[in-house]
């Protein structure tokens, strides 16, 4: 049997008979359970239980319920307005619960169906967005690589090539070029790890 926000409560036989019952503080941990061994894994939020981490698993991240906090930061960022990333449905898990480690619902069971459904619908777009996302960067990458190609061998040429090395505007064109290709050695790493972390979001986006 289950309550508000999915945790399991009582385990009982076809016949009534109860065979466990769990009772947890606001954020998860168990209180005290009548009979561990007739207990199973699932738990807080129907959620299995790992005990050799001491956290429930939420499909996308493990959280823990004595820190009431997720162990790894939302994998969607700042997705849903939450400024900590970190956090457990805004501290209000009496009225809410995250299915997947992504995504907050209401606690009450009459929308609980219903958010989801809208989550399995928003589930594909987001994949989509991050894959397009991942192909501006790459091309950005790309184009900007060529660019610091060009720049660099128009700097060694004109470094290197012997010319008026006691003219001070030469000089003053050397070092000009250089800041210039220093600036866009900096922007091909950013894009290089942007590039990076698009790609590491679209392999490790979780599934449904």
């Amino acid at each position: 049997m289950k309550d508000n926000v999915n945790s399991v409560r009582e385990l009982v036989t076809s016949d009534g008979t109860v065979l466990d019952q769990i009772t947890y503080d606001s954020f998860g941990s168990v209180t005290n359970e009548t009979t561990p061994p007739n207990g199973d894994r699932f738990k807080f939020t129907g959620r299995e239980w790992d005990s050799e981490i001491g956290a429930f698993c939420y499909r996308a991240r493990y959280y823990a319920p004595y820190t009431a906090k997720f162990i790894s930061e939302d994998p969607l960022r700042f997705a849903q307005s939450d400024t900590n990333l970190y956090r457990y449905v805004r501290n209000s898990p009496l009225y809410a619960l995250d299915p997947t480690g992504l995504y907050q619902v209401s606690g009450s069971q009459a929308y609980y169906q219903q958010e989801m459904k809208e989550f399995y619908r928003w589930y594909p777009r987001e994949v989509a967005r991050i894959f397009e996302k991942l192909r501006e960067i790459v091309a950005q990458r790309y184009a900007l690589a060529q660019i610091v190609r060009k720049e660099y061998t128009l700097y060694v040429i004109g470094h290197f090539t012997p010319g008026p090395m006691n003219n001070l505007a030469y000089l003053a064109a050397s070092r000009q070029e250089l800041v210039r290709l220093r600036v866009l050695v900096d922007l091909l790493r950013r894009r290089e790890e942007e590039t990076a972390d698009y790609y590491r979001r679209l392999t490790t986006f979780p599934r449904p």
